[in-house]
């Protein structure tokens, strides 16, 4: 029965291979991407879950490294929009290509909250600071200018540049405040560009629960079928349509028009 259903689930990975990189190419010139990555135990290693995604098209990887070097190979140089959390592989990959930024403000307000709940008023001031100014930003609905940006970062600045008794809300803000304001507000300016990195949390959700149930996968090429998989079960959620009916026409079409041997 195992055996049956994996022959079949290799199969089916197989027959999608073509439209998982039509899916890759499409991200690889999306205006702006989510993306952030997860823990994945294959065969009780920890490798990593990478997801890169837009609002209609996902795809999923599976990596040893967990470092810039997979999602430069994944996506490579591009002139859209990344979005993350600031882990520090999407920093240097930001390093490694120059593609522009946003940071993502539920992660940065999550962290100042995490201050107010050490530090109390001191960390809350940070965080409702916070609040304010992403509200304004978000107001905007990716329509502002760039004076608005330098006014938004200028109001930040005014808000949080001051002494604090606690040197790790100092040095929160002091790393806050040297990043370029470009990337902290991209989603004043860009329509496009979420200010959050909400969309790239939600795709990842389902693997980390079949992740806890399943424990991840017995092999990388295991991994790599779920990988493939998901990436075009999550895109034909994203445009409301169906697994079952979409993949059946993809299988359907590609066995009557083969590519040429």
């Amino acid at each position: 029965m195992c055996s049956t259903l994996t022959k079949t689930m290799l199969q089916l990975s197989d027959n999608l291979g073509e439209e998982y990189e039509k899916l890759h190419a499409i991200i690889r010139e999306a205006a702006s991407r989510n993306m952030d990555s997860t823990s994945y135990p294959i065969n009780g290693i920890t490798y990593n879950l990478w997801t890169f995604l837009t609002k209609s098209e996902s795809i999923f990887h599976i990596s040893k490294s967990n470092g810039h070097d997979v999602p430069l190979t994944v996506l490579g140089k591009h002139n859209g929009i990344d979005i993350h959390d600031r882990h520090s592989a999407f920093e240097t990959f930001a390093g490694k290509t120059g593609n522009d930024q946003q940071y993502c403000w539920s992660h940065i307000i999550c962290d100042a909250k995490e201050l107010e709940d050490f530090y109390g008023e001191e960390g809350g001031r940070i965080k409702r600071a916070l609040q304010k100014i992403h509200k304004e930003g978000k107001e905007f609905k990716g329509r502002g200018t760039k004076d608005d940006v330098d006014k938004l970062h200028h109001d930040l600045v005014f808000l949080l540049d001051t002494d604090y008794e606690h040197p790790k809300c100092r040095n929160f803000v002091k790393n806050l405040l040297k990043r370029k304001k470009e990337w902290i507000f991209a989603f004043v300016m860009h329509p496009e560009v979420e200010s959050t990195n909400n969309r790239a949390e939600r795709a990842l959700r389902p693997s980390v629960i079949y992740r806890k149930v399943s424990g991840g996968s017995r092999t990388e090429r295991g991994a790599d079928i779920y990988a493939r998989l998901s990436s075009i079960y999550y895109t034909l959620k994203l445009r409301e349509n169906s697994f079952i009916k979409d993949t059946q026409k993809t299988i359907v079409r590609r066995s009557r028009n083969p590519k040429p041997g």
